[in-house]
């Protein structure tokens, strides 16, 4: 269907690719996420392979995870699922999405800041969680914030979340190293605690 539409723009109107790239946006708009066609996504994400778009996509992007995390009432608007096609980008070409996300006008802290803050708002789905989990991890730092989203992951655990978990060379500071060793330590009580409740 997406294509149809798209060839019927061709055919009305020359449109350029920036305009092409807003509908690529929009045509998926008032469809629910888990609905979301791989064809969609792979069509708008083949579409952006000019600095230029996958730089609007990045602006575009930030000011989604701004406006909702900024988003004190808890209301639903239907927006074009950044996150998803975000994942895709990165799964394709990794580096040119943490680059264009680093050269970009609020750079790579902002960016990770606006998707830990969505992490814990009220309005993000647990769907999203994981991806946001995987989308800060890209970047191949464990930061503090980084650390509590995995706290908080449960048994949201999947081989996928591990792929991005990989990327991570660096630890921010000390801090991390000590709450990821008090983390285990935890961890190794409650499982010494459920064995011995077997007996």
């Amino acid at each position: 269907m997406s294509t149809t539409v798209m060839n019927w723009f061709r055919n009305k109107w020359n449109i350029t690719s920036e305009k092409r790239y807003n509908i690529l946006l929009q045509q998926p708009l008032y469809t629910e996420a888990i609905y979301l066609s791989y064809e969609t996504v792979d069509e708008v994400v083949k579409h952006i392979n000019s600095d230029e778009l996958i730089d609007r996509f990045i602006f575009d992007f930030y000011n989604y995870l701004y406006s909702e995390h900024s988003n004190s009432y808890n209301l639903f608007e239907y927006s074009p699922y950044y996150v998803h096609i975000a994942l895709t980008i990165i799964k394709e070409n990794f580096n040119r999405f943490c680059n264009a996300v680093k050269n970009s006008s609020f750079g790579e802290e902002k960016f990770k800041n606006e998707l830990f803050y969505l992490y814990f708002h009220p309005t993000n789905k647990n769907r999203d969680s994981t991806a946001l989990v995987k989308l800060y991890a890209a970047f191949g730092v464990l930061t503090i914030d980084l650390f509590d989203m995995l706290k908080w992951m449960k048994d949201h655990w999947d081989d996928d979340l591990w792929s991005y978990l990989r990327h991570i060379k660096k630890v921010s500071d000390r801090d991390v190293i000590e709450k990821l060793f008090e983390l285990l330590d935890l961890m190794a009580y409650d499982t010494k605690s459920t064995h011995f409740s077997y007996f």
